[in-house]
């Protein structure tokens, strides 16, 4: 069985500064983004590839850049931080798509590893008043469906 050479990575860096629609080239991608008022309607994310996230407390310009190793967050339900490349292993994705997966930072937090998990600190709560609903679409969703 042939490897693919895992150390070959998807370099790209993106600054987004509002809400809206943005290619992402390298990876076959795109990321959208809307800002919506929080209601007692709003509805839960209908797939691991959309996140509702509290839009008070992400800071632009978003940052939208692949995993690098070293790269640490607070996911949804956790106190201490935890390696994305940990996280990486625990929902079974594969090695050559996981520098095809686009974080979102906000100041250098990560706000959303897509496919996987939302940050704690930037989680919906009863006092969000605006939420930023992300979605992420792209080849790498034919490639691998989280569990």
């Amino acid at each position: 069985m042939e490897r693919k050479d895992s150390s070959v990575q998807e370099d790209f860096t993106y600054q987004i500064e509002r809400p809206g629609v943005y290619s992402i080239k390298e990876i076959n991608g795109c990321l959208y983004l809307t800002e919506l008022r929080a209601t007692e309607e709003l509805p839960l994310a209908s797939s691991p590839w959309e996140a509702f996230l509290d839009a008070e407390k992400l800071h632009y310009p978003l940052t939208i850049r692949p995993f690098r190793p070293g790269d640490r967050m607070i996911p949804l339900g956790m106190k201490g931080r935890k390696k994305v490349q940990d996280l990486f292993v625990d929902n079974k994705v594969p090695l050559e798509l996981r520098t095809r997966i686009p974080l979102v930072f906000s100041k250098g937090e990560i706000a959303w590893v897509p496919g996987i998990r939302i940050g704690e600190n930037y989680k919906v709560t009863p006092n969000t008043s605006k939420v930023l609903k992300l979605r992420f679409e792209g080849k790498i969703l034919s490639e691998f469906q989280p569990g």
